[in-house]
Order: C-alpha cells, then structure tokens, then sequence
C-alpha cells in the first residue's frame, strides 16, 4: 500500500498492512463521537513500543494528509508488525475530567477553553461570545463539550493538523458523488416518523434551605462532590481550599460541610415534526444548558433533523469528502442525485481507499449565529403597547403578574396578670403581715406576617411580523393582611396582559422567575417581616433570686428602637411597732417598659401607687407599658414580587410589684404561757396591676406590580462582500470573476 502512509516521531512508515480510518461528525449536536484511526504497519523499529499515549501520528493518502491523530496504544502483532490505535482530540478530551459548576452567561470562548484545556482549539468569531446559561455536572471534558455544542448549536471538526475547530456546519455544497463513485453493497435506512421534539428548558436560582453534605474526616486536598448543584457552602472543622457548585476541595480535620440547593425550574419547549396514526416523541431533558435564550433555536434545530429519516449508506471511492458536508449524492435504487449530509465516513486503508458513507437525506444544517437564539431583551412596566422592531419574526414574551400582598404581622404578647399573696411572719416579740404582688414575666414581640407569594408567570414563543403592535397591561400588587390583634392573608395581584395572553395562564414559580441576562431574580416570594421586641420585666433566675429582664431592642436599616422607660417606684411608711396599728409599710414598683416594634418605641411604664394611713396600708404595682404598635412594611418594587410579611407588635412590660405590710409588737402573757400581740392591727390591701397588652401587628406588606419581558434576537447587519466558502476561500463564477453581495 504505498500510496498511503504514517508519520510517527518524525518518521515515515510506508509499508502499511491493512487499516481503518473512520471519519464522523454528530449531526443531531447532542452527541460527540471522535475521528479513529487502526492500522497495522511493517517496520523493524523495535522502539514503537515505547510510546507515549497522545504522541501525534499524521496519516496521508497520495501526499495528501487525511489527518492528525494521537496515539492510544501500539501492540507488536509479530516480529515486524505494529498495530496502531489512535484517536482524534476528541478522543482526549473523553479522558480529561471537567468539575462544571453553574453558568450565568460566561461566553462560549470561556467554556470552551477551560473544557479543552490544552487540546488545541479554536472557535469560530460568530460563536465567541454566545452566552451560556444552566449547570454542567462533573462528567468528562467530551461529554460537556457536547452539552455545550448543543446548547449553541454549533459542531466540532478536526482540521488537518489535529486542531478541534468548534463552528457550524457549512449549508453549501462541497461537491458531487455520482453512480460511478458507488460500489456494490449500499442500502437506504428509513428511520420511524419522529411526530414531536420534546425539548426541556432549565433554570437554575440560588435560594434553597440548607442541608448537611458531609459529617466525617478529611484529609488534606480531599474533595466532597455533590447530587446537585449547591451554593453558600459552609465548612466547620475544617476550611474550603476551592470549590463550585459541584465539588468542595477542603483541609485536612473533622467536622461537617453544608450548603443550599439550587431551586431547578424547568420548561418543555415542544415542536411538531410530522404527522402519524402513532405518536413518536423524542425527548431532551438533560441537557442543562437549554435555557430561556437557545431553548427556541435548539428545538427548531432538532424539528429539522428529524424531518429527515432516510439514511444512504454506501460503499463508494473515497475522494476526501469530510462528515459535515453537504453532498449532491445519487441514490443508489432511485436512481436519481439527491443533496443529503454526510454522517460519517469509513474508510479502509488501502491503495485504492474504499469508505462506508453514510448521508442523511435533504438535512440542511441550521447556520450557527443566525439561528433565532435570543440575545436582547425589554422590560415594560406600565400600561402601553408595544411595536414590533424591524427585522424581529420570533419573540419569547413572559408574562409577569402582580405580587400577592404579605400577611398581617402578629401581635405582641399580654403580659402576664399578678396574683395577690398573703402571708406572716414571726419571731419572738413580733409579727408581721404582708400582702402584695410579685413583678410577671413580660410578653414576648409578636412574630411577622408570612410573606407573599411571587406573581403567577406565564411565557411563550410567538411568531411576530414586523410593526405588528400588541396592548400591555400590567397586574398590579396585592394589598397587604390588615392589621389587627390576628394576621391575616393578604390579596393576591392582578394578572398582566399581552394582547390575547394573560398571566393568568401561568402559576407561581417556585423560587420565583430567574431574567437569566442580568441575573435578576422576578415574581419571588416576598421578604420577612420584623419580629415585635419583647417588653422589660424581671423574674426569678435559675438560683431562685430576682433578676431583671433587658427589654429587646430592634436596629432596621441604621435606627433602633427600644423598650419604654420603667414607671417611678414610690415607698411610704409610718407608726411603730409598739402602738397600735403597728409599724406600718408600703412599696410599689413602677411598671416595666413595653417592647419596641419596627417603626416605634414602647411605651413606658406607669407609676406604682404606695400609701400608709392610720389604720391601713395600700399598695398597687406600676402596669407595665403597652407594646408598640409596628408600622407597616414599604411595597415591593421588585416586578411580581410578593409583599413583606407584616412586622410584629411589641410585646407588653411586667407590672411591678407592690406590697403593703404592718409590723406589731408581741408581749409575754403569763396567763397562757406565750408571747401575744397586745395592740390593735392595721389593715393591709394590694391590687394586681393591670397587665400590659401587646402592641398591633402592622399589615402586610404590598406586593410589587408585574411587568412584560420582550426576548428577541437583534438583527445583524448583513456586510457587503465577496462571497467565501466554509475555507474561507473567495468563490469564482465561471468566468474567474469574485461573486459580490
């Protein structure tokens, strides 16, 4: 076979036994399969054992070269013959591994080159800056490519050198295989009508409760990888070193790593292809990078290569056509030229280089960079209408309602009522009676209102036509749960209209509604409310000795609020113990602060009451100061937004205590051989003090007012030139003259 040979370490070898090449190219974007390359050689190098795995080996035919591969494995067959297995740089990358992580409109010249790393590649100008939007699990460097060709829709070729070139397929014609290019042996599969593409869409948003990922030991460079993709990772025992959504690389120790779940949304994007008695689906729902911008663009890509079942596959001379051309072929049974793209190409090595072709029959590649993937976006917020821009025929329109108002906020707690206590004590020559109250604990803040949900969302893809106008309304916000001593739901937000479409369509999105360009997160559930603080009080400690409680103070946004001031205590007293009515006593604690609550202080306390008189004693603790009332929270401006969950009153302070007592002298009386009050008692009151009632909770916050966002792709200008073909080479006419546009 001297027409073909190898070049291997700088050194040619002719003497080729027999081989294969096989050349392919994956049509439908979802799969990437590599270029091979076995052939057995003659040759009494004893050192081609030594190989490297990836050295390079250029194959050529005729001094024409068909390619750069890298080796894999060579095994000596016998005494001088070699066998050679080699791959393109695709093959490479399906041993490279790649950790992904989450993608918020990094461009595919980013991706590319951290998925290829340094495998040699280039991407062609128009792909370079196409944004990618979703996730990418930890897979090999191959697989994600592939999801990354996808989403693009674009292809990867090997050129001659072995260098990736990542572009569209040409939709020209590179040449003609006529009936005496063919052999003996082809046959004409014809695939099952495919009825529908069934494409899903993918978002990914931060918000997630946390959950424990690892409990253990680590060592040093360890890594923890993930189901899911997770975010706001949080190590204790040991430090992150690196990490993504995918993985953590941590320190040597002991002890737990958490983090959130992305909320994963997703949306099916479905296209008829052809009719039939019987539904045929294929269905793509892994690929990750599918996202609001290409989801449209990839499954018109797939609707149209399904349209084709007929595959030709024929033994034919092989003249250097490549996968990925666009081919006038003749159809080996009905005898007549078809146009149809080449699948892959299966040569077998030999001085007269016979392939196994297979085309895929009137497949007309969609042009990476002019397919309608979005790139430009509008937002509307008021009630108006919109015009169609020149040049615009497609259009993603979603449809954004008003927020549901949040919850009223709960009121703060009573405090507690007093209970009056009697009671007497003695020693030898005396007695004392008391009669009083003891402080209470105070009331606790009233809890917030729970917030509202986000707007219902609806979208779609619209066929539209130049200066076509569509009427806009825009939902406004539910109101807020009134305030009262209950919380109570507030209303949900009208729906936001688009000519004939309306939100009302749609439904709550959980996590709401990720606009992927500036990473603005629409249609959510509202914020939290601001717990009510608790009042000041005392009470007994742990010891069982009297303790003050510090009433709760609240900080939003620089300002702080506190509790009320405790009421002035007062103290009277008079007589003594050895006249009648006794000593005579009474103190009375002023009343505690009331808790603050967003927008207010507490209320101070009131004044106890203390008074002695001739023949009695009075007393009454200070009632406690009331809670604040909150105010309520201001209505969301973020579109769709739900309304704050109201804010919490403040919680009531402890009445203060109050105790009244007399103290009376004993004298011995002989008579009954004991000591025994000889003067008149005075008599003794206390009141319980009114308790302190909470403070309102606020209504619930409003929510925001929808809005209408308006994808589409804006035009390109076309430039004026010479026409090129996919080498970038000048087309002639027949004449030799450059063909102008």
């Amino acid at each position: 076979m001297g027409r073909n040979k190898i070049i291997y370490r700088g050194k040619t070898f002719t003497k080729l036994r027999s081989g294969n090449c096989y050349l392919v190219t994956s049509l439908p974007y979802s799969e990437l399969e590599a270029n091979t390359l076995s052939v057995t050689v003659e040759s009494d190098d004893r050192t081609l054992t030594e190989f490297n795995r990836g050295d390079p080996l250029v194959y050529h035919y005729r001094n024409r070269q068909v390619g750069t591969f890298y080796v894999q494995d060579i095994q000596r067959i016998a005494t001088n013959q070699y066998e050679f297995h080699a791959t393109s740089a695709i093959g490479i990358l399906s041993e490279g591994k790649h950790y992904g992580g989450i993608y918020t409109g990094q461009t595919a010249q980013e991706v590319i080159a951290d998925l290829c790393g340094s495998v040699p590649h280039t991407v062609k100008k128009g792909l370079q800056g196409v944004k990618l939007y979703g996730w990418l699990p930890i897979a090999t460097s191959r697989e994600n490519l592939a999801q990354v060709l996808f989403a693009m829709g674009a292809t990867v070729t090997t050129d001659l050198d072995g260098v990736l070139h990542i572009e569209g397929i040409w939709d020209g014609f590179s040449g003609v295989t006529g009936a005496n290019r063919l052999c003996i042996g082809s046959k004409v599969a014809y695939g099952t009508k495919v009825t529908q593409v069934s494409i899903t869409e993918h978002q990914y948003i931060a918000i997630g409760e946390a959950k424990n990922l690892f409990e253990g030991t680590t060592e040093y460079g360890d890594m923890i990888t993930f189901d899911e993709p997770m975010f706001d990772l949080v190590a204790s025992g040991f430090t992150i070193l690196e990490s993504n959504a995918n993985y953590a690389r941590v320190s040597a120790g002991s002890g737990t790593l958490a983090g959130k779940p992305y909320t994963h949304n997703t949306r099916t994007v479905i296209r008829s292809v052809t009719s039939s008695d019987r539904p045929n689906v294929k269905a793509v729902e892994e690929a990750t990078l599918v996202s609001l911008a290409n989801s449209t663009a990839v499954a018109d890509r797939m609707a149209d290569y399904y349209q084709c079942i007929q595959t030709v596959e024929a033994p034919t001379i092989y003249t250097g056509e490549r996968p990925g051309d666009r081919r006038y072929i003749f159809h080996p049974y009905d005898c007549k030229t078809v146009d149809a793209c080449v699948k892959s190409v299966d040569i077998n090595i030999s001085n007269t280089l016979k392939a196994r072709e297979k085309s895929l029959v009137g497949f007309v590649p969609s042009q990476s960079g002019e397919v309608e993937y979005f790139d430009y976006r509008e937002i509307i917020d008021r009630d108006s209408t919109w015009t169609v821009p020149e040049g615009i025929t497609v259009i993603r329109v979603v449809l954004i309602g008003g927020g549901q108002g949040g919850y009223s906020g709960n009121p703060g707690e009573t405090a507690p009522k007093q209970t009056v206590i009697t009671d007497t004590s003695e020693v030898t020559n005396a007695r004392t009676n008391y009669i009083g109250t003891n402080p209470t604990e105070p009331g606790e803040g009233g809890a917030p209102g729970a917030a509202g949900h986000g707007g219902n969302v609806w979208q779609t893809t619209l066929d539209v036509q130049p200066g076509q106008v569509f009427s806009i309304t825009i939902g406004k916000g539910g109101s807020g749960g009134a305030a009262g001593m209950e919380t109570l739901e507030g209303t949900n937000g009208t729906d936001t209209v688009f000519g004939e479409l309306s939100s009302a369509e749609g439904g709550v999105l959980p996590g709401g509604f990720l606009e992927e360009f500036e990473g603005q997160l629409y249609a959510c559930q509202g914020g939290q409310g601001i717990s009510g603080g608790r009042g000041a009080g005392r009470a007994r400690n742990e010891e069982g000795y009297w303790a003050d409680i510090p009433g709760a103070t609240i900080t939003v946004n620089g300002v702080t609020y506190v509790c009320g001031n405790q009421g002035e205590s007062l103290e009277d007293s008079g007589g003594s113990y050895s006249a009648d009515y006794g000593y005579r006593e009474s103190t009375s604690q002023g009343g505690y602060g009331g808790g603050p609550a967003y927008g207010a202080n507490g209320n101070h306390g009131q004044s106890g009451y203390a008074r002695v008189y001739s023949t009695s004693v009075s007393s009454k603790g200070g009632s406690g100061g009331a809670g604040a009332d909150a105010l309520p929270p201001p209505k969301e401006t973020v579109y769709g937004k739900g309304g704050m969950g109201g804010n919490g009153g403040g919680g009531g302070g402890s009445s203060g205590s109050g105790v009244s007592s007399c103290r009376v002298q004993k004298k011995w009386d002989s008579s009954s051989g004991s000591y025994v009050v000889t003067v008149k008692t005075a008599s003794i009151y206390a009141t319980a003090a009114t308790p302190a009632s909470g403070g309102k909770g606020s209504s619930g916050g409003e929510g925001a007012d929808g809005c209408v966002i308006i994808y589409y792709r804006k035009p390109k200008p076309v430039q004026a030139g010479a026409v090129m073909d996919r080498e970038g080479q000048f087309v002639l006419d027949r004449l030799g003259r450059l063909r102008i546009v």
